[in-house]
């Protein structure tokens, strides 16, 4: 972000909003996918910082079958390399 490069995170966004929400609506899968697919239609790009659990991610695995419909490229990066990403024209 400091380098110029737009981020949405959906754990960060997800989890500080969900805690205000009814827990049938806070539990619910489908209506937290729903959030995130607007940004999906519109990301240039995926880069997929591999927390622990990642790879077993319901969200993760979603998103990244999204955006192969939707031909956005996706990669996972550590986050050195996450540290070192420079704003792309």
């Amino acid at each position: 972000m400091e380098k110029g490069v737009q981020v949405y995170s959906p754990i960060v966004h997800c989890h500080a909003v969900q805690k205000y929400l009814p827990e049938k609506t806070a539990c619910n899968h489908k209506f937290w996918l729903e959030q995130c697919l607007p940004f999906l239609w519109n990301c240039k790009e995926i880069l997929v910082l591999p927390l622990e659990g990642w790879e077993e991610s319901k969200g993760i695995d979603w998103e990244l079958e999204t955006a192969a419909v939707l031909d956005t490229p996706f990669s996972v990066v550590s986050i050195e390399i996450m540290n070192s990403v420079s704003k792309k024209d």
